[in-house]
């Protein structure tokens, strides 16, 4: 996209800044009752990349300035405010408003849910729903249940067996690996490009703001240092040699296997120490013939009606997982495991283009190299239901093809075009990093 379509990621960034200014958050999607639910913070990495391109433009430091005031005001206002800080820890948890049952889903997608309630009324599933939509019926357990679904939407993992039933308490590895990457983006943007001293004008200020406030590069090192003790402190488990969720209500660490444990070493948290045994221990339980799993096989557990497959569980790959983990793996030196899993990507995507019909989709099966488009669970696959010609693809696929591509040897490039597996492409030493 930076490459060949510069104007929309221009306009995606200004699109991120004017929703800032008018609603303190980033919004989940452009739907009035999203105004109580934002998305995964990366409007500092969006920007800053962009910078990188296009800093000899006369407007390029103006909408630098403008996202990174955005992202300390999204920060300040919503990410490290309450209900979502967790004072205890000082963590921050994916922790929306809102009432009943998220509009964007048919009451079917509740059926499980909203059966007891059925037959304790005794109406159709679709008059409960609306009666307790509407607050003609009060359920306190209905509103524990819907607090953490609209977390899970938050978080952008909707669904997992991870976060399903308990999102809201959680503070996830990957949310405040994504502060921690705020909190040391702003420090370096004020100390490189505004001569560490950053004025926040009134449209930008969050509610304790006074405006034109002067911010130096410290306060910001600061929250970063000290995000990342706290991270260690209540994510990080030496025995296991591995990050996980820490909930703040039981105040105990989940044990839940993910692909997030890796977001770390994309964000810089990790030691060196820390760094090999993630990926000593983390990647061989996710690693599959098409890349990176979701979660771990084990911590998935059996499907079955108790425990239906969720899209964001093994065996599901999905691009962004792929892309921070090449980059985390890159960051701390771990080159060629990197061009393993972009090479393992890369060469599913491939085939599955090649043999489908130009088929690109929004997740795959990443067990199964002949169909790993077929993914059934819950909404489907976005992007298989091609017409004999190639779409357009989907988005985030798309970017961690050419992304991957910029990681691969002309050789890797080559033998994917010949459609050649991985152990196949490595049986002689070969690399595939450049």
């Amino acid at each position: 996209m930076l490459d060949n379509h510069l104007p929309i990621v221009k306009g995606i960034i200004k699109n991120f800044i004017f929703q800032v200014k008018h609603y303190g958050k980033v919004l989940n999607a452009n739907r009035s009752y999203y105004l109580g639910r934002a998305q995964p913070p990366f409007l500092t990495w969006l920007a800053l990349k962009t910078f990188d391109i296009t800093q000899q433009e006369p407007d390029a430091l103006d909408l630098l300035k403008s996202a990174i005031l955005a992202a300390r005001k999204e920060y300040l206002g919503w990410w490290t405010s309450r209900p979502r800080l967790d004072e205890e820890s000082g963590l921050s948890r994916y922790r929306p408003i809102g009432q009943g049952s998220p509009p964007e889903c048919h009451t079917e997608s509740f059926a499980h849910i909203f059966m007891p309630y059925s037959k304790k009324y005794g109406m159709t599933l679709d008059e409960v729903s609306a009666a307790y939509n509407d607050g003609n019926i009060q359920e306190p357990e209905l509103d524990v249940f819907f607090n953490h679904d609209r977390a899970v939407r938050e978080s952008g993992h909707d669904t997992s067996n991870r976060v399903e039933g308990l999102c809201a308490d959680l503070a996830t590895v990957d949310l405040n690996c994504l502060l921690h990457k705020i909190e040391e983006d702003i420090a370096w943007a004020i100390q490189k490009h505004f001569g560490d001293s950053l004025s926040i004008p009134a449209e930008f200020c969050a509610p304790d703001d006074k405006p034109n406030t002067v911010e130096s590069s410290d306060i910001w090192r600061q929250r970063a240092h000290r995000r990342k003790v706290l991270i260690d402190k209540y994510c990080w488990n030496e025995d296991e040699g591995l990050y996980f969720d820490y909930n703040t209500v039981t105040k105990g660490q989940s044990n839940f296997e993910s692909a997030t444990y890796l977001w770390p070493l994309w964000s810089g948290i990790a030691s060196s120490d820390q760094a090999a045994k993630v990926v000593k221990n983390g990647i061989p339980v996710l690693e599959r013939a098409g890349g990176l799993a979701s979660t771990s096989e084990k911590t998935q557990g059996a499907v079955s009606e108790a425990n239906p497959q969720k899209q964001w569980d093994y065996p599901h790959g999905w691009a962004p997982h792929q892309i921070l983990a090449w980059d985390g793996l890159d960051r701390y030196g771990y080159h060629d495991d990197s061009g393993r899993l972009a090479y393992r990507w890369l060469h599913m995507l491939t085939e599955c283009f090649r043999n489908w019909n130009g088929t690109v989709c929004e997740k795959y099966d990443v067990t199964d190299l002949e169909r790993p488009h077929q993914v059934d669970a819950e909404y489907g696959n976005q992007g298989r239901e091609f017409q004999y010609a190639p779409q357009e693809g989907f988005g985030w696929t798309n970017g961690s093809y050419i992304h991957g591509l910029s990681l691969l040897t002309d050789k890797a490039k080559d033998a994917l075009a010949q459609g050649i597996p991985w152990e196949d492409f490595s049986k002689d030493g070969s690399r595939a990093h450049v």
